[in-house]
């Protein structure tokens, strides 16, 4: 098979994948639900409530459940070992999904699914085919690829899973990965994506979660300010 022939197999499978989803999936209840679900994969959403889970685990890390006591050095070491690289990730994917999504719409522009067929059906093509938004959410037009929800989501899952490693939290590192899927599926159910896009942002993020990860573990950029909480509890 040629490229040609190979990319025309893709799009096609991407066209047809993003109707089947419309067709198949689409229910008053969820059409109530995802958009709820799709607005996690917002990276300050996510940076706010990485923030407040930390906040959780130290709060009880330095309390014995009477009274407050100084936080010691290996409570703090606990949750800059995760906490770092998980806000560093979901930056990184912040930026690079953004800036790949420039990049590419400057070579060949991304139109949405349902900017696409609208556009289409001006043109007197497919005209069969019909695909809208959920009813309460403006449809988006254009530069979709790769899905900067689903970049965050999985940056955010990749650094849970490797912080995690085989202590209990792995079940909750896997609920993270689940839970970024459930994301990025939520950008096709909603139309704004197509699923190559998510499958895109999907990499984006892993790659993001592996970087942030790399960089923790050389003690870049977080020894600084480790260091200077650790001074907190020599006071």
């Amino acid at each position: 098979m040629s490229w040609h022939g190979l990319w025309d197999a893709v799009v096609g499978w991407d066209r047809r994948t993003m109707l089947e989803v419309a067709a198949t999936c689409r229910t008053p209840v969820l059409d109530r639900v995802m958009p709820h679900i799709t607005d996690l994969g917002l990276g300050h959403v996510q940076a706010i409530a990485t923030l407040v889970v930390a906040a959780i685990l130290a709060s009880r890390s330095v309390s014995d459940g009477r009274r407050w006591q100084r936080p010691t050095r290996a409570a703090m070491e606990a949750q800059f070992r995760w906490l770092g690289p998980m806000l560093l990730a979901t930056l990184l994917a912040g930026i690079v999904a953004p800036a790949a999504k420039e990049a590419i719409a400057s070579v060949s522009p991304r139109l949405r699914p349902v900017w696409f067929y609208t556009l289409e059906h001006r043109q007197g093509r497919h005209m069969e085919t019909r695909l809208g938004g959920v009813p309460g959410r403006r449809p988006l037009r254009a530069n979709g690829f790769p899905s900067g929800h689903t970049a965050t989501s999985f940056a955010v899952g990749v650094v849970a899973v490797l912080v995690s490693g085989r202590r209990r939290l792995v079940g909750t590192a896997l609920a993270a990965l689940f839970a970024a899927s459930v994301i990025g599926f939520s950008r096709v159910y909603m139309a704004d994506h197509w699923p190559l896009d998510v499958l895109g942002g999907a990499v984006v993020g892993l790659l993001c979660g592996f970087a942030a990860m790399a960089v923790a573990r050389r003690g870049h950029p977080f020894a600084d300010l480790r260091e200077a909480l650790v001074e907190v509890e020599k006071a």
